[in-house]
Formats: structure tokens, C-alpha cells, sequence
């Protein structure tokens, strides 16, 4: 899910409610929230404690330096 850091508490609450459905001790729904920095800011919150606890992986990607930004020439 993109922009998820738009989403509002009561979509976090009804993605809170999916992920608690479990079929033969198994996840039924993998969920990929991608989203700025203020989305992992709101899911710290005590509010969202129990999506917090079931990210099994968090990654957060550093900004690019101005060497990273430029654009390589090919040598010809």
C-alpha cells in the first residue's frame, strides 16, 4: 500500500482487524506499507501499538547525497 501514511486511524484499525485473521496458525494477508518518515512516527503511536508489533520488517531508505544524484555519462 503507498501513501500509507495518509491513511486514517480508522483504515489502520480496519487493516489492524485483517491482519488478526489467521487460517491453520498462518497469516491469511501480507501487507506492504510504504510511506514517509511520519508513517512509521504514527504507527509508534500507543493507538497503533498492535500494528507496530505484527511489522515484521522494517526498512527505511537514507536520502541520496548530490553524488548519488547525478546522472553518469556512458565514456564513448
Amino acid at each position: 500500500m503507498d501513501e500509507a501514511h495518509l491513511l486514517s486511524r480508522e483504515m489502520l484499525e480496519e487493516i489492524r482487524f485483517l491482519l488478526n485473521l489467521r487460517m491453520d496458525s498462518y497469516s491469511a494477508m501480507s501487507l506492504i506499507l510504504v510511506g514517509q518518515t511520519e508513517l512509521r512516527e504514527t504507527l509508534k503511536l500507543q493507538v497503533n501499538k498492535a500494528i507496530w508489533q505484527r511489522v515484521d520488517m522494517r526498512f527505511h531508505l537514507q536520502a541520496l547525497t548530490r553524488e548519488e544524484l547525478q546522472p553518469t555519462l556512458p565514456n564513448i
